[in-house]
């Protein structure tokens, strides 16, 4: 029996139909079985054990200085909405919640930040920028407190129980076509960004004739009617090309602050 070529996500879980579907539209081009999963762990790219991966632009980032990365560029989507205007970019938004009084960043002087984890970069260390240029530092808040995740995050502020996070808008988009009385709860006060979309990796141990496959089938998903549908259940108006130097913002930031990355770094 063929191995099967494993996907994994690392990203908000949100997106997961949609990636398991692409995963099946794989196996019927290819005719390979394939597997999907939500990710446990970047080792397992350096296990070989996985094909393609959904990743933050954070990791990709830092682990392609490796002298042999365990992943490379595949592709990267292109969300639905004006404000990302055709490009592989997305936002972090701050939001509130919707009773709240807080219309800027000022107004939340003394308040209780929500973040998925520190080592987020859309979540937590984008506001560091954010703050900066303010001229502003993390004392602004009077608490910070973990959630464990971007939709927690979410959850938290649309019931009240903190005054603000930062939310990958990508996920928020989705979350919102999920629910469809989130938006009656929540309100975005700031749009931080744009950032370099979070990428498709292939592993790199992969035959370069393979590679080559998966990007074209990557890149003509939003071609195929039945992959239409899925592809609009998560936002996502295509995949496109993007190439290294679309992270050098990343990079940059890597070298000005000490970030660390893992499971739900984004």
């Amino acid at each position: 029996m063929t191995t099967p070529l494993r996907f994994a996500n690392f990203l908000a879980f949100n997106a997961n139909p949609t990636y398991a579907a692409i995963s099946a539209e794989v196996a019927r081009l290819l005719g390979v079985p394939t597997q999907f999963e939500e990710g446990r762990s970047f080792d397992q790219f350096f296990e070989k054990d996985l094909a393609v991966g959904y990743v933050c632009g954070l990791p990709y980032s830092k682990m392609s200085r490796l002298p042999a990365p365990p992943f490379e560029l595949l592709v990267a989507p292109v969300l639905d909405g004006t404000r990302y205007a055709g490009q592989a970019v997305y936002y972090s938004d701050l939001i509130v919640p919707a009773t709240s009084t807080a219309h800027t960043l000022a107004d939340l002087r003394g308040s209780t930040f929500a973040y998925n984890e520190t080592v987020s970069y859309s979540g937590y260390h984008v506001m560091h920028y954010f703050l900066k240029e303010a001229g502003l530092d993390w004392d602004h808040f009077g608490a910070r407190t973990p959630s464990g995740a971007h939709l927690n995050s979410v959850a938290m502020i649309a019931a009240g129980d903190a005054a603000a996070a930062a939310i990958d808008s990508h996920a928020l988009d989705v979350a919102l076509l999920q629910d469809a009385t989130l938006a009656d709860k929540i309100r975005i006060i700031a749009e931080i960004g744009p950032s370099p979309m979070p990428p498709v990796v292939v592993a790199s141990h992969l035959p370069a004739a393979l590679k080559a496959e998966l990007r074209e089938i990557y890149l003509n998903l939003h071609r195929t009617p039945a992959m239409q549908p899925h592809l609009r259940q998560s936002g996502i108006a295509h995949y496109a090309a993007v190439t290294d130097a679309h992270y050098d913002l990343l990079r940059d930031r890597i070298d000005t602050t000490n970030i660390q990355f893992s499971k739900f770094g984004c």
